[in-house]
């Protein structure tokens, strides 16, 4: 499910690389991994929870023609809940210079901006 997924990304796929360094297997290390799917048993959403570098790490993706629908706002919330049971303190995010949608997002969820590179910045957000 999670291959179809990610190979159905055309337009997302530039902002969602996760997989283009991994194999899709390394879900199987991941604290949670959710994939929402629609009426038709078609993926439209994939979200996940991993552990590296002594945080959590979240990412989401969203189906191309579904962006701007609430299902990435459902899928961090969904994660941001479950992580909300674990021992661990805030969870962070890397998200594109030019993805201003995905930023604002996570703004509103109460992420904050703790770095600018180039390409990327990173959010955070307190669970405690």
């Amino acid at each position: 499910m999670v291959s179809t997924f990610i190979n159905n990304l055309v337009k997302g796929a530039h902002h969602f690389r996760y997989f283009n360094k991994r194999p899709v297997s390394a879900i199987q290390n991941h604290l949670l991994t959710i994939v929402v799917i629609d009426r038709t048993g078609c993926p439209i959403g994939y979200g996940h929870l991993e552990k590296g570098d002594g945080a959590i790490w979240l990412g989401i993706a969203v189906a191309d023609n579904l962006t701007g629908k609430g299902i990435g706002r459902m899928i961090m919330h969904y994660l941001i809940d479950f992580a909300k049971g674990t021992n661990e303190t805030s969870i962070w995010l890397s998200v594109d210079v030019d993805n201003h949608t995905a930023q604002k997002l996570y703004k509103s969820a109460g992420f904050e901006k703790i770095k600018e590179l180039p390409e990327n910045m990173i959010f955070k957000f307190a669970l405690k």
